[in-house]
């Protein structure tokens, strides 16, 4: 009687899924025998595949752990020729089963299976050495050694090695409980992060449109969510799902899933793109990247070398760029950027591995810090000064997004953009702003989704009082800039320039005035002579009440030449000192504040006032009267119905709020 399965997963059991596990290995050392002993599937679902004997794409199986658990498996191929698909499974996964058979031993792509995952960033696994009913005990424990030397050093030293037959099933049961053990222990925080799969398989199904399959590399998606494909941009809506084969409403990092794709286009998507939530992934042709090479690499890596370049189901080609030097040798660890040829989906904190054309051998493996469009207009100095600062405060997501807000300078940045540059969800996001924002390393804006880093905060103040100074050298007859101006200027968003507005004039490096901005001690700017007539000008208005002068009679009236008095005169007007209606008409801010008392209390007492009542309580001219009551419509403190003035709705609100 056929034993079954351990692993097999029955079509109607609900199981939650740990983990992707792997298996990895030279070709022809059993493992998708191993696999199919193991949960009962076939994974090799090509024709070719299945009359060589020989494994070219990724094979997928769903594996019980028992007790409700499971695990998925991706069977890899182990020819050198088919690297790339063994990559792409290796992206995806949380756990490895490095397979050696006991006849061989360790072979060339034993070796470079283990380097690769290496690269990508897997941290658990165990070994199995297969065969050993074809072999002598000593035998095996040659092999043991071979491997014990192949893992010094590396994420499997001191890893479970488990011996094992496929045809006596010696050694099985070991196997299957190192298995559970390992991954039933393991914690796997993949889920975090925003969802993102590299694309593995596009297929069409008759009646359902077009289906994408993969190993998400983090996040979740359910069905009903939209998704954008990079690098072509094509958005689209999961109709449904598959996980493992199984229909499912959610699935994530760490699944296999086919999630079938409503509205994509008939060219929307193919091997080696990105399905990710939209705006998080943008299509980047420079990837500026930390990379180790190969501990047997033979010869060095050069300075604008042509490579190859695999990451998730993507091979790409590039140009290596080294940064402070003209070569890497073996086992060195350096800062690279790398122009690929032509765009793709790629993101930071994506794994990759790069392989030489000839020979085609693995030399490197890394991660991306960096994903742009094109590359920086910028010294390559000042790009590895950049990117080290960057590298520096990749270790945990809150050091990541403080130097993310560090990078965003006096313009800040919002939850949402904070999400974007982090590929984490808005309230990952959220939270990190708030660990921030408790240690004082933040400011929040105004509007209260702008946040400002204190460096970010001093860089801004220096801008403004930069720019400031160069505005009233070139303006000298000025007050200072409107706020329109300022932003206009600069380009700070108003959110941050309010902030940033609001710790100057705190601190009195800066006043505002009548929506103007200015320095303190403007009027030592002038000199002797201007400074008295300033002052001359101030009390001419402010002793004739409402029966002020026009502009061009100061002139006669203070014995000055009418350019300096007009010069002057816009200066005390936009520091808000003078009030100026109209060309002819100007106040003293004293006597429109005045006015304003007598309006609002006539109005308050009777209900309304008739312009000519106001007229009379001024004891001036009609002109004037009138003048200063349209300024009143304007700034909202009355309302006018013919001759007749109410107040404002929003007045009584707005002085309370004063």
């Amino acid at each position: 009687m056929e034993r079954r399965p351990p692993g097999l997963l029955s079509h109607d059991e609900e199981a939650e899924v740990l983990l992707m596990i792997g298996t990895a290995g030279h070709v022809d050392h059993g493992k998708t025998r191993l696999v199919g002993l193991l949960t009962g599937c076939e994974t090799d679902r090509l024709k070719v595949e299945k009359e060589r004997g020989l494994s070219i794409e990724l094979g997928f199986a769903p594996c019980s752990l028992g007790g409700g658990l499971a695990a998925g498996i991706v069977d890899v191929p182990g020819h050198e020729q088919f690297i790339k698909n063994m990559v792409a499974g290796a992206a995806g996964m949380d756990m490895t089963v490095l397979v050696v058979a006991a006849d061989d031993g360790v072979m060339p792509q034993t070796i470079e299976h283990l380097q690769i995952m290496e690269f990508l960033g897997v941290r658990l696994g165990m070994v199995v050495i297969t065969k050993v009913d074809l072999v002598t005990p000593e035998r095996v424990q040659e092999v043991r050694e071979e491997i014990e030397l192949l893992v010094d050093g590396t994420f499997l030293e001191g890893a479970p090695v488990c011996p094992f037959s496929a045809e006596t099933l010696e050694g099985f049961d070991l196997f299957y409980n190192t298995i559970v053990e390992l991954a039933t222990r393991a914690k796997i925080e993949r889920l975090q992060g925003v969802f993102r799969m590299p694309v593995e398989r596009v297929f069409s199904l008759a009646g359902h449109g077009t289906v994408l399959s993969g190993i998400p590399l983090a996040g979740t998606i359910s069905v009903g969510d939209e998704v954008q494909i990079q690098p072509s941009g094509a958005m689209a809506r999961v109709r449904s799902m598959e996980r493992f084969g199984h229909e499912a409403e959610r699935g994530g990092a760490g699944q296999c899933l086919a999630l079938n794709l409503a509205g994509l286009p008939r060219d929307g998507a193919q091997r080696g793109n990105v399905v990710t939530r939209p705006g998080y992934v943008h299509p980047t042709s420079f990837l500026q990247i930390r990379l180790t090479t190969c501990h047997d690499l033979r010869a060095p890596l050069r300075h604008g070398e042509e490579i190859r370049f695999h990451t998730g189901t993507l091979e790409a080609h590039g140009r290596l760029g080294l940064y402070g030097c003209e070569s890497v040798g073996k086992r060195e660890t350096v800062l690279a950027s790398l122009q690929l040829n032509d765009a793709a989906g790629v993101a930071p904190t994506d794994r990759f591995v790069i392989r030489r054309h000839s020979p085609a051998i693995t030399v490197a493996g890394g991660v991306v810090v960096s994903a742009m469009a094109e590359k920086p207009k910028m010294s390559r100095v000042k790009q590895f000064e950049h990117l080290s600062e960057k590298w520096a405060c990749f270790g945990s997501l809150v050091s990541k997004a403080e130097f993310h807000f560090v990078e965003s300078g006096s313009e800040g940045s919002t939850v949402a953009e904070t999400a974007l540059a982090l590929l984490v969800e808005r309230s990952d996001a959220r939270q990190l702003v708030a660990q921030l924002a408790a240690k004082g390393s933040l400011t929040a804006c105004n509007d209260g989704d702008r946040y400002l880093h204190t460096k970010g905060m001093e860089e801004g103040r220096e801008q403004v009082l930069r720019y400031l100074s160069q505005f009233l050298e070139k303006q000298s007859s000025s007050y200072g800039p409107t706020f329109r101006e300022l932003t206009d200027g600069l380009g700070i968003p108003e959110p941050s320039l309010m902030v940033i507005l609001d710790s100057l004039v705190r601190s009195g490096a800066a006043e505002r005035r009548e929506g103007r901005i200015g320095l303190p001690g403007r009027e030592k700017q002038f000199d002797g002579a201007q400074k008295d007539l300033l002052d001359e000008i101030e009390k001419t208005y402010l002793d004739m009440g409402f029966s002020t002068p026009r502009p061009d009679e100061l002139p006669a009236m203070l014995k000055s030449r009418e350019a300096e008095i007009e010069t002057l005169l816009d200066y005390l007007c936009q520091k808000g000192v003078l009030v100026r209606l109209g060309k002819n008409v100007v106040f003293h801010e004293r006597w429109i504040r005045e006015a304003e008392q007598l309006v609002v209390s006539a109005i308050e007492s009777k209900g309304s006032l008739d312009s000519s009542d106001f007229k009379d309580m001024i004891n001036s001219t009609r002109k004037y009267s009138l003048a200063i009551l349209d300024y009143f419509d304007t700034i909202h403190i009355t309302v006018r119905s013919g001759n007749i003035r109410r107040l404002h709705p929003s007045y009584a609100r707005r002085r309370e709020e004063r």
